[in-house]
């Protein structure tokens, strides 16, 4: 059990063989790696950002959360730290726009209409 929690936020895009997503399609993710060491965190984060078949864009932000502060904050991230902290990688995936295509229903263009 480490005594630190390493958070990354990155801008990613699916990588080709994405089973849900099409390239042109871009997500937030949020990593929270339990680590005390910064490289050896950031090394998880970018090998489970290939894991879930992403390509990272860019890390946007990075940090070692201050547990006082995530027991203030309280609830869903709270667990999502203690989660971190006992060794299990907490990942978050928000897809920057509804997504209207997926792999499984098809791309769906619709032109306008002119009257």
């Amino acid at each position: 059990m480490s005594q630190q929690v390493q958070r990354f936020v990155a801008r990613v895009k699916p990588a080709p063989d994405h089973p849900k997503f099409y390239e042109w399609q871009t997500a937030t993710l949020v990593l929270l790696v339990g680590e005390d060491d910064r490289v050896r965190a950031q090394a998880t984060a970018e090998s489970e950002i290939e894991c879930r078949r992403w390509q990272r864009i860019e890390f946007t932000d990075r940090a070692t959360i201050i547990e006082e502060r995530a027991r203030e904050q309280g609830g869903e991230f709270w667990d999502a730290y203690l989660q971190a902290k006992s060794g299990k990688l907490f990942v978050l995936e928000d897809l920057d726009r509804i997504p209207f295509s997926t792999k499984k229903n098809g791309l769906k263009i619709r032109v306008p209409r002119l009257s």
